[in-house]
């Protein structure tokens, strides 16, 4: 196996000050995510000027889930095993290289359904290896008790560039020129290597002598030993299945029942993502109040809620509502969720698990695209959106019990008591025990 330790070329910003490196890459963020946005609306436009199936154009979700799932070991095999600055440049200069070209393929008038799918396997690829090398540098970077602040704000700079400008504009720039999207995403990528060039810390990489298949077991392992982590990735896959059934279909919904056209879609994403922005930026203190997992589950609270008043409602005002809300749970689940993940894995082997844990949210996420285009298929859009809801809220509180029961059996060893009282507050003894043996395996 190969054992990597950050470099000291940078180093921990001072608790409550977020840092120059931070900043850089909270830019290189939002520069990325608006790219994204504008694609995220894209792609499912050109789905349907190609085809007017509901299997087909949910292939879409899937097509960019799938493959990740398939590759997501190996990626992070590959990330614990080479220097992570170097690998997340060359990853966004790959997806600068795939966007200009499908670009090019769209304005030329040679984009078809096969070259859509392929196109977006590809870049769910790189984009599981990309989270990983970002996701695994941040700990580097800020100091600990400040990962949910800068999850936050990376979650919100994401989410403001991505939902409400990137979306919002999605539509618009679909409707001057089909390939626009595709090639302003493609100049995103390219603003996006260059500042990650520059922020991210080197990593040491010092070689041990074992093959990838025995790294990529060695995390699973990891993963599998630990009751905590695996509550957490049952957690938020729910809301991925969940989220992915909704989403795959949505654009059918705003476009059939809402009558508000392939540009009105966008802006309906782009008011909806107002509460994503506002859920990212108030979770630090949620979690901070509640603790990060019961945080995590409170946002799976509200998303369940808003997929049952999106099915109860046709009106473009209740469907906005619905999507604020829904993006809001999601956002505070995911920083409460990266936040623990980030305190939880060591480094040496944080690819790994850390790719384990989202190709779990990938598969989950995979299914629920394919079971929301078959409900809606079978039982019409509505059915699909109340399925959502009911399972989301029956996960919650069904995982929130389980969690109880564990911690209530939970036995801290004697080691672990010391180190307990050294974190903080909300953080279970178990956490403290995962983090204690990974650092012990160092």
């Amino acid at each position: 196996m190969y054992r990597s330790n950050v470099g000291d070329s940078r180093a921990v910003s001072s608790a409550g000050r977020l840092g120059a490196a931070y900043w850089q890459l909270w830019t290189a963020t939002a520069a990325s995510a608006l790219g994204d946005g504008l694609v995220l609306v894209a792609f499912p436009l050109l789905a349907l000027s190609l085809t007017r199936s509901p299997m087909l154009v949910a292939g879409v979700a899937v097509a960019g889930q799938l493959p990740a799932v398939i590759i997501a070991p190996l990626a992070g095999a590959i990330v614990d095993r080479h220097e992570r600055r170097r690998l997340a440049t060359a990853v966004e200069v790959c997806r600068l290289l795939v966007f200009g070209g499908f670009a090019v393929a769209v304005a030329s008038g040679h984009d078809s359904l096969p070259l859509l799918y392929a196109t977006i396997v590809v870049l769910g690829c790189c984009e599981v290896t990309f989270l990983a090398c970002t996701n695994a540098a941040l700990p580097a970077i800020v100091a600990e008790e400040d990962l949910e602040r800068a999850n936050g704000h990376l979650g919100g700079a994401e989410l403001t560039a991505r939902a409400i400008a990137g979306q919002g504009l999605g539509g618009v720039a679909y409707a001057l020129a089909r390939a626009l999207p595709f090639a302003l995403d493609a100049l995103s990528f390219a603003v996006s290597a260059v500042l990650v060039r520059s922020c991210l810390p080197r990593t040491k990489i010092r070689r041990r002598g074992t093959s990838i298949r025995a790294d990529i077991a060695e995390g699973f392992r990891w993963f599998a030993r630990h009751r905590h982590l695996r509550l957490l990735a049952a957690l938020i896959a729910s809301y991925a299945f969940c989220q992915g059934g909704v989403l795959a279909v949505l654009v059918l919904y705003a476009t059939g029942p809402l009558h508000i056209g392939r540009a009105g879609y966008g802006l309906l994403m782009a008011g909806g993502a107002l509460g994503a922005l506002a859920g990212s930026l108030g979770s630090a203190g949620i979690a901070r109040r509640f603790g990060s997992f019961r945080a995590a589950a409170a946002g799976g609270l509200l998303a369940g809620c808003a997929y049952l008043l999106l099915a109860a409602q046709v009106s473009v005002v209740a469907a906005v509502a619905a999507i604020a809300l829904e993006n809001a749970g999601v956002a505070i689940g995911n920083v409460a969720s990266r936040s623990l993940r980030q305190r939880m894995i060591p480094q040496r082997m944080f690819g790994r698990v850390a790719t384990t844990f989202r190709m779990a949210l990938l598969a989950a996420g995979t299914l629920g695209a394919l079971a929301g285009g078959v409900v809606a298929a079978t039982h019409g859009l509505r059915s699909a959106f109340v399925a959502a809801g009911t399972l989301q809220l029956v996960v919650i509180v069904a995982i929130t019990r389980a969690r109880s029961r564990a911690r209530a059996a939970y036995r801290p060893r004697r080691e672990d008591e010391v180190l307990i009282d050294l974190t903080v507050p909300q953080e279970s003894p178990e956490i403290v025990s995962n983090r204690a043996s990974g650092i012990a395996a160092e």
